[in-house]
């Protein structure tokens, strides 16, 4: 009989807040005889990834649920019940909370103006303060629990995906290499992951901000900020390699103008780029060196060329042409990836044993 396998992280610690704040938010709702379903909705909807975040945005949720609380009301007092109300106090609620830039409220006001419609019976004014209580009751408990409860530890998910995508640009940088010699240098699939990464880096700085945020409100350890500035310092460097690679997509090259040695040579550069990249250490070894050192001979060669050439014979006056972008563009990776072994030297002073574990797993 074989034993069923449960995902690991199936709970994370968002969900564990939302389900202790959505109790919290219930219970006291009760006991103070007060809606429970639009509160629990609230809890839902405002837990957020940071605790800055909780806050700041409950700034704004606040007063953008008392409008739109009073918005459904008019309605309700004009029109009645009917489906006319729902859709003005939807519309002219997030009409409100736009004009006011209280966009991260919308939200909130939004369910709060039309869950209203159908429970408003003669008294409009304990409607009023019966649901601006339970908002406040929602966003002050699902904040303090966002705040004291769990913790979310980004750099640990940061360096995680730094190890993911520092392995992907390496393949993607060995793909290009391999297919250089075919002429087959403009791929698409090979564009799309190339845009795919892109997005993937943007998403890891976006938890940069995240966990720096996050230490506003709790502890940590200078070891803590030392790892999380290596891995954002290393994020940074990644996406000044993507940068200089996309020189290779934009740049087609022309069968005629690079013979078989340039393109061998272009491939040769990918190809020990991509052994760097892959490796946790970022060490350069001898034929690393000599490759890289045969390219920067190779492309002082054609800058040479074009500054002897006068201006008068050139065709055109551009400073680089296609192999000097190119060559370039692979230099500058070469530089980054010094940049990164020195980096990781420089960390390894303070605490080698926590930088081997991050590699490591």
């Amino acid at each position: 009989m074989k034993k069923l396998k449960f995902p690991k992280n199936l709970i994370g610690g968002r969900v564990i807040k939302t389900g202790v704040a959505v109790f919290i938010t219930a219970l006291v709702c009760q006991l103070l005889n007060l809606p429970v379903a639009f509160a629990i909705v609230t809890a839902i909807v405002t837990i957020e990834p940071t605790a800055a975040d909780s806050i700041r945005k409950g700034m704004q949720r606040f007063p953008a649920s008392l409008i739109g609380t009073a918005i459904s009301l008019t309605v309700i007092y004009i029109f009645g019940q009917s489906p006319l109300a729902y859709t003005l106090a939807a519309v002219l609620t997030i009409v409100a909370c736009t004009k006011l830039k209280l966009e991260a409220g919308t939200l909130v006001a939004t369910l709060a103006a039309v869950a209203i419609v159908p429970t408003v019976e003669a008294n409009y004014m304990i409607a009023f303060f019966e649901r601006a209580g339970t908002t406040t009751i929602a966003l002050v408990i699902s904040t303090v629990v966002n705040v004291s409860i769990l913790p979310p530890k980004f750099s640990k998910i940061i360096a995680e995906r730094n190890l993911m995508l520092f392995g992907k640009v390496a393949t993607l940088i060995s793909q290009i290499g391999v297919q250089l010699p075919s002429e087959q240098v403009y791929i698409k699939k090979a564009k799309k992951e190339y845009d795919q990464l892109t997005k993937e880096i943007e998403k890891s700085l976006q938890l940069c901000q995240f966990q720096l945020e996050e230490w506003k409100f709790h502890k940590h350890s200078i070891q803590d900020m030392r790892r999380f500035h290596f891995e954002q310092k290393k994020l940074q460097l990644l996406q000044q390699i993507l940068y200089h690679l996309n020189s290779v997509f934009v740049t087609k090259i022309n069968k005629y103008e690079m013979d078989g040695d340039k393109r061998l040579l272009l491939s040769q550069t990918l190809h020990v780029l991509s052994l760097g990249l892959n490796d946790s250490t970022y060490q350069i070894n001898a034929e690393h060196v000599q490759i890289i050192k045969k390219l920067d001979t190779k492309f002082w060669h054609i800058r040479s060329e074009v500054a002897e050439q006068g201006e008068d014979k050139r065709k055109y006056h551009h400073h680089f042409s296609t192999e000097a972008v190119l060559y370039f563009a692979l230099l500058s990776i070469h530089d980054i990836l010094e940049e990164l072994e020195h980096l990781r030297h420089h960390y390894q002073k303070f605490k080698p044993t926590h930088l081997e574990k991050e590699t490591s797993t």
